[in-house]
């Protein structure tokens, strides 16, 4: 049994030599292939040792009996690989990109197969099969610039015509460009070294959210500032944040997102025939922000979003951002949001006191204003504490806590309606300032 060139050695060594997996490796240093490979060996050695000495004789007379090996023999690579889709089809699908893969090489010809092939495998090992695959999603919307309305493996080469045209170009200019625009947007070090550590910071902000569907607009960029474009990285990686924001905040629809994402890549490539995109649709202003759209993020950034637990968390790191000129970057474990009044009031505390007016306490409880972070899991023991015992026994690890706003927080001695309203204000021009939308905010307060 022989595999693809990059792992037959490495199945050679550990499976198909005698004794060879007596001693398997760790998965520690292994991705991918090589890591299935170890976990099927070691999962069928564990089955075949439970089983005991008797039910594996059986299953032995059973292989031997029962069971034939089938030989394929076809007349042609192409027909090769038309029973390589077809019987793969009949078990456990294969992904995407094995299919667009198998069509490129039939595309390519015999005599280019192996060299594109090679090129190929070692994109998708330095992404991972996850990432080789989202890229794919990712290199169609570009040329698309629509909502995928059919399957990647069906729609990818009508849309990206070179991949169909010209397999050798597709490599050269399509995907290994867009694998280094990925590459770059995973690697912070790189980031923070070529457009500065705030456009690394807002590119993690990014990363944050609930969707990617911001990521074809970056990579586009990315791969335009690596083949030469001018074009202001930092700038736009800043209004990319901010726009997806605006979306993520204000729960736009995926139509709305993918709408708003495609003028954004006409801007940075515009189409060929500009007034056939605009058509069926209305042009928006792509990663500009109007007073409208500001008035929107206002308003829900004035809400609950406590309520809305997709948004909570990654909105608070992102004020946590804001907080600290930009530059925090917190990867605990576990980071949990916690209310400083908590949700229910016991009769007679502090808190009952300070928030007598139970429409009061429910206007405010579950918004911005109210909310801190924590380097760890919630007490559902603590949170009705007094302040004082909250900010001391609860807030802290040590003597600080890990989060600036929750810092900021210890540092009230009371937590009434008055200090409310004041860390509102506070905590929106937090957000005005770091989005650039203050004027848009001072507007809004007049609205």
């Amino acid at each position: 049994m022989q595999l693809r060139p990059k792992d037959q050695g490495f199945f050679e060594k550990h499976i198909q030599k005698r004794g060879a997996t007596d001693q398997l490796p760790s998965l520690d240093s292994l991705t991918d292939s090589k890591a299935r490979i170890v976990e099927n060996a070691k999962l069928i050695r564990d089955r075949l040792i439970a089983m005991g000495e008797e039910a594996r004789d059986e299953l032995l007379r059973f292989l031997l009996q029962s069971c034939y090996l089938v030989v394929v023999e076809v007349p042609s690579d192409t027909a090769a690989r038309r029973i390589f889709t077809v019987l793969n089809a009949r078990g456990l699908d294969l992904s995407a990109t094995d299919i667009l893969k198998a069509d490129l090489l039939e595309r390519a010809g015999v005599e280019k197969e192996s060299y594109l092939s090679q090129r190929w495998e070692e994109v998708e090992t330095a992404l991972g099969r996850d990432r080789f695959s989202a890229l794919f999603t990712q290199i169609r919307m570009i040329h698309e610039r629509d909502k995928p309305r059919s399957a990647l493996e069906s729609g990818f080469a009508m849309h990206v015509p070179v991949f169909r045209d010209n397999p050798s170009e597709f490599i050269d200019s399509v995907l290994e460009p867009y694998a280094d625009a990925l590459m770059l947007a995973m690697d912070e070090h790189e980031l923070r070294k070529r457009f500065g550590a705030k456009c690394a910071d807002l590119v993690r902000s990014l990363e944050r959210l609930d969707n990617r569907d911001w990521l074809p607009p970056l990579l586009l960029c990315l791969r335009q500032c690596n083949g030469g474009v001018k074009i202001n990285v930092p700038e736009l990686v800043f209004k990319l944040e901010r726009l997806a924001y605006f979306l993520f905040v204000t729960r736009a629809d995926v139509n709305s997102r993918m709408s708003r994402y495609v003028d954004v890549i006409d801007d940075l490539d515009p189409p060929t025939d500009p007034k056939a995109r605009y058509t069926h649709r209305g042009r928006s202003t792509g990663l500009e922000i109007e007073q409208a759209e500001a008035s929107m993020l206002f308003d829900a950034l004035d809400g609950n979003v406590y309520l809305v637990s997709k948004v909570v968390k990654p909105l608070l790191l992102r004020l946590e951002q804001a907080s600290t000129d930009g530059t925090a970057n917190y990867d605990y474990p576990v980071i949990s949001v916690e209310h400083v009044c908590p949700q229910t009031m016991a009769p007679g505390s502090q808190w009952a006191q300070w928030f007598s007016d139970v429409d009061d306490h429910t206007a405010w409880v579950h918004t911005l204003a109210n909310l801190v972070l924590l380097n760890s899991r919630k007490n559902s023991a603590a949170q009705n504490y007094d302040f004082d015992k909250k900010k001391t026994k609860y807030f802290t690890s040590g003597d600080t806590c890990a989060f600036t706003l929750t810092n900021e927080v210890r540092s009230y001695p009371r937590w009434t309606l008055e200090e409310l309203e004041a860390r509102r204000v506070e905590l929106l021009q937090r957000f005005a300032k770091a989005w650039r939308l203050e004027s848009n905010l001072e507007k809004w307060w007049r609205e």
